[in-house]
Order: structure tokens, then C-alpha cells, then sequence
């Protein structure tokens, strides 16, 4: 997978699951820009209501031996993708919100 591209990946030790953007994939591991994906939903529809922001995402980098598997985030016939039902529920781009901004960078 190429730097840039929304992902779901999964981890092991401990298990986690998370959503966002891959920043880059090395030998050492690889950094992803996003949140767990049980945060997506409440994050997205408090961008929608824009409300207060209680969940942020982050920059995380996870070292390459607790990687266990890493999916594309795509849309099928059947279900949307993570990124498309960001945009049906706030009606935004998803790109705009996992840009970190200056000063607020945790």
C-alpha cells in the first residue's frame, strides 16, 4: 500500500483496531494518521453537529511486529467505506479533518 491511503489495520499485543491515513511503511513498523475505529463514529458525528471535539486523531507510529493485518479502506456494492460515510454523515471531505493543525498537534 502506498503512503496516503485511507486503511483499517489491525494489531496485535495488544489487539486494537484503527482507521486513518497511512503516513508510511518501513521495516521498523508503520505511522498512521487516524483514531481507533471504535472512536470513528463519535468523532464523525461530532464534526457533523460541530460540537466539542472530545476525539482527535493522531499521528501513532506501531512497530512492524504488531502488525497483523492492514485492509484499504474501499467501498463495495455493499458497505461504505470508512471515508465515505464520514462525508454521509458531515457532508465533508475526510482529508480535512485528519490534517494536523498547527499548534494543536499532539
Amino acid at each position: 500500500m502506498e503512503p496516503d491511503t485511507f486503511v483499517v489495520a489491525y494489531f496485535h499485543s495488544p489487539r486494537e483496531q484503527w482507521w486513518g491515513l497511512l503516513r508510511m511503511v518501513g521495516p521498523a513498523g508503520i505511522t498512521l494518521r487516524g483514531l481507533p475505529l471504535d472512536s470513528f463514529e463519535p468523532w464523525a458525528r461530532a464534526i457533523a453537529r460541530e460540537g466539542e471535539m472530545e476525539i482527535i486523531p493522531t499521528t501513532v507510529f506501531f512497530p512492524l511486529h504488531r502488525v497483523e493485518r492492514i485492509y484499504e479502506d474501499e467501498s463495495s456494492a455493499v458497505v461504505a467505506s470508512h471515508a465515505d460515510r464520514f462525508k454521509e454523515i458531515t457532508g465533508r471531505d475526510v482529508s480535512l479533518h485528519l490534517v494536523p493543525v498547527p499548534g494543536q498537534e499532539q
